[in-house]
């Protein structure tokens, strides 16, 4: 159990450093708003740009990415992904709603 929730939050804290750090602005920001000579490139680039910006969506691939590269909490690819984009979604819900309740 110990194992399946530092794999969770180890998902969570990769996602919100990819979505909403300042440190990674830089890349969130060079693929949004990347202009190139092909129409097909700059619409895959901000199409990523927009992916790196989504908590949920993220979170999908950090899933993907810790089955492969850490461990899999549960010993499938895709429902490691969905774990992944499902819990860091549930917490990521609950801070932001924690954190607007304390300043309304």
């Amino acid at each position: 159990m110990s194992d399946l929730l530092a794999w969770v939050f180890a998902c969570y804290g990769l996602t919100i450093i990819l979505t909403m750090s300042v440190i990674m602005a830089p890349l969130r920001d060079f693929f949004q708003w990347k202009e190139v000579k092909s129409t097909l490139i700059t619409k895959a680039m901000r199409w990523v740009g927009t992916l790196i910006q989504c908590p949920m969506c993220t979170s999908f691939w950090v899933g993907l990415f810790a089955n492969r590269f850490w461990f899999s909490a549960t010993n499938n690819l895709l429902m490691d992904a969905f774990l992944a984009s499902g819990s860091c979604w549930v917490i990521y819900s609950a801070l932001q709603s924690g954190y607007s309740n304390q300043h309304h």
